[in-house]
């Protein structure tokens, strides 16, 4: 049984260059690693490409992204990314141990998350299939009793947004109405009853989302004041 993922005291982004320089657009940050989109559809990824010290074993390559130029999206998770091809497909790199890299076949995707151990993709009909560790319910929505604890599964929807936690899942319906599966601490998959978002994120036992009027809401744990929207 694998604990709550902690969130590292200092990121690494360190880097001098800019982004008007080398024209990224915007990714996400990973456990210690961030990788980001560039305007001629290549990815950057830099930080930490390896988890050789941890205890799940020696994976390497999260920050070491596939060549090419036809990446739409790219999104970081705990040690593994994943990213969006213009045709529709996924690839996914690093971390291997939980199935996680293994991305369902097809080219019906509009949208991938990296969670902490899984990944989700929104397909082109607003179904949400994720795949990877589900211990907690985070693939299947369903917590594991006994092993295997990974596996791959398809939500019907419809959504118009998926994203994947370290250790939960929240997808948005088309009304605004988010939903959310999986580990649930400190209530992160308890959104406030009747609100209605524009986009949501997933963070460690927290979750937020854009109100209609701009607002932000945050459910879940409130360590170090996460789940308070300075203008809420």
């Amino acid at each position: 049984m694998l604990g709550r993922q902690r969130e590292p005291d200092e990121q690494v982004h360190r880097t001098s260059q800019s982004a008007s320089r080398n024209r990224l657009r915007p990714g996400k940050r990973g456990e210690f690693h961030n990788c980001a989109l560039r305007a001629n559809g290549s990815i950057r990824c830099w930080g930490w490409n390896r988890t050789d010290d941890l205890p799940r074993g020696s994976h390497t390559g999260q920050a070491t992204p596939p060549a090419g130029t036809d990446f739409a999206q790219v999104d970081a998770g705990a040690f593994h990314t994943c990213a969006l091809r213009v045709d529709g497909s996924l690839v996914c790199w690093g971390d291997k141990t939980y199935g996680q890299t293994n991305v369902p076949p097809g080219n019906d995707f509009t949208q991938v998350s990296a969670g902490g151990w899984h990944g989700c993709a929104l397909g082109r009909g607003g179904s949400a299939t994720c795949w990877g560790y589900d211990y907690y319910g985070q693939v299947s929505g369903t917590p594991k009793t006994g092993a295997p604890y990974t596996g791959q599964y398809t939500h019907p929807g419809p959504f118009t947004q998926v994203v994947a936690g370290p250790q939960h899942t929240c997808a948005l319906k088309p009304d605004g109405i988010p939903v959310c599966w999986g580990a649930d601490f400190d209530g992160e998959t308890s959104p406030p009853e009747g609100a209605r978002f524009t986009q949501i994120s997933a963070g460690t036992a927290f979750s937020c989302g854009l109100r209609l009027d701009g607002t932000a809401a945050c459910w879940g744990s409130n360590w170090g004041g996460a789940a308070t929207p300075p203008w809420e």
